[in-house]
């Protein structure tokens, strides 16, 4: 059996931003309708792109997108007011926000940063819409963490989104999410690190953002949430079980505000998987059998062209993995098999997510090889997980576990054929496991198997 891999994706949505890449800003009456009021031509190529945009987002045609952010190139060029200047720069940052929506490149992607970059450095510092608008840059560099892994991109997120909420006066309604957005942040850093202090520190942070906040506030369930999953993780670290019971209790608090002819699927996730941890703790199969049953609801309300369908195969997967290897059950496995093959094959390729799915389909197909002894399912695990260390950030904190369960199925490969290749591909990746594990890592990888 390999290790078993689980992902968790929780309420991570960034507030506090009011839908920044939708909202315009005109300098001076709109360029269409302006009659007495003398614009500048800055302001008139600044409001051409406005409307451009609007077009754009009204019929989708890509065209209408480039004209509007070649209208603001002009308009940066010949505006010389800063806050003017600075506003034309986020409106850039907009347009290009749409087209990196498009596109998913890198480089479009990095010019929206230069874009937002240029904004904030110019604006003044007592701006009312700095806070605002260093949030949106931060959730930005969010988005190339999550595609490059750069820790860069996580430090400098947390220290915009501290200056936000210093910028924010604390009876203001934003400075809840100033503080539930650094909290995030803050467990990213912790996440690539295992730096336990951040972790510590974004449970706090959350805890004040909940404490700020109106009880009746829609908004406090997101918090709960997030709230949830940090103690979880602070379980997985300490394994202090008083802390994955809070967070059970959060996690149904949240459901319990929520109208349960509307049930929120992200708090059904986040209370099955931590319902799976009380299981994988105590052993009580009533959690687990729980915990599916949460799994089977978010896939019955979900739409298979939803773009977390893949994410819910994975997560029931998960849970009849766990329910075969307590009962022995084969439909469990061979169900478990199926529902990761789909979400692989129904995801995307350049998803964060896909290396989990390679993973977990992989330890399954060894448990099928020792169950029916078929030398093809060893061989196919070996190549998925393969599949699954390519895919890994060389940075990422998962590798040492990847490459950990790949040395374990080239161990099985050299048991069943007696290959020498076999077990010098299992030493090597054993060997690059423990150098991807930082010493005091509570995390040490090691081969499960023997």
């Amino acid at each position: 059996m390999g290790l078993f891999e689980d992902f968790q994706m929780g309420l991570e949505r960034f507030k506090g931003s009011r839908q920044q890449d939708k909202k315009e800003i005109s300098l001076g009456d709109d360029f269409m309708s302006q009659t007495s009021v003398e614009l500048s031509p800055s302001q008139l190529l600044n409001n051409q792109g406005v409307q451009l945009r609007k077009r754009y987002q009204q019929t989708g045609k890509l065209e209408y997108l480039q004209q509007a952010i070649n209208a603001y190139e002009q308009a940066i060029q010949k505006t010389t007011d800063p806050l003017g200047l600075s506003l034309v720069f986020i409106n850039m940052g907009n347009a290009l926000s749409d087209l990196y929506k498009r596109t998913h490149t890198l480089e479009d992607l990095q010019r929206v940063i230069e874009a937002y970059e240029q904004a904030v450095q110019i604006m003044p510092s007592n701006s009312p819409e700095l806070p605002e608008h260093l949030t949106t840059l931060g959730i930005k560099l969010r988005v190339r963490y999550q595609k490059t892994g750069s820790l860069e991109d996580v430090t400098r997120t947390i220290n915009l989104f501290e200056q936000a909420k210093q910028k924010t006066s604390h009876d203001s309604s934003d400075f809840p999410d100033r503080l539930s957005n650094l909290a995030i942040v803050l467990s990213d850093y912790y996440d690539y690190t295992r730096d336990f202090n951040y972790l510590q520190r974004s449970i706090e942070v959350l805890k004040q953002a909940i404490q700020a906040t109106p009880p009746n506030s829609h908004q406090i369930l997101g918090y709960l949430s997030n709230l949830g999953n940090r103690l979880r993780r602070r379980y997985n670290h300490t394994g202090k079980f008083q802390d994955l019971q809070e967070a059970i209790v959060v996690f149904e608090q949240a459901m319990q505000k929520t109208p349960q002819d509307s049930p929120n699927l992200t708090f059904l996730e986040n209370l099955g998987l931590a319902l799976r941890d009380c299981y994988a703790h105590t052993g009580k199969v009533d959690d687990l059998q729980r915990a599916i049953t949460l799994f089977e609801q978010i896939l019955q309300n979900t739409v298979p062209d939803s773009p977390r369908f893949s994410q819910y195969l994975n997560l029931l997967g998960g849970g009849l993995n766990d329910r075969y290897h307590k009962t022995g059950n084969i439909e469990d496995l061979q169900g478990a098999i199926d529902l990761f093959d789909q979400a692989i094959q129904i995801g995307p390729l350049d998803s964060p997510l896909l290396p989990t799915f390679l993973s977990n389909l992989g330890s399954c197909l060894s448990d099928r090889y020792v169950a029916y002894g078929q030398f093809e399912d060893l061989q196919r695990s070996i190549e998925v997980c393969q599949q699954a260390v390519q895919k890994t950030f060389p940075n990422s904190p998962e590798l040492s576990y990847r490459l950990n369960n790949l040395g374990n199925r080239f161990r099985e490969s050299y048991a069943h054929t007696g290959n020498l290749t076999d077990l010098d591909q299992a030493i090597d990746a054993f060997q690059q496991s423990e150098q991807k594990t930082p010493k005091d890592s509570p995390f040490l990888p090691m081969p499960l198997e023997f």
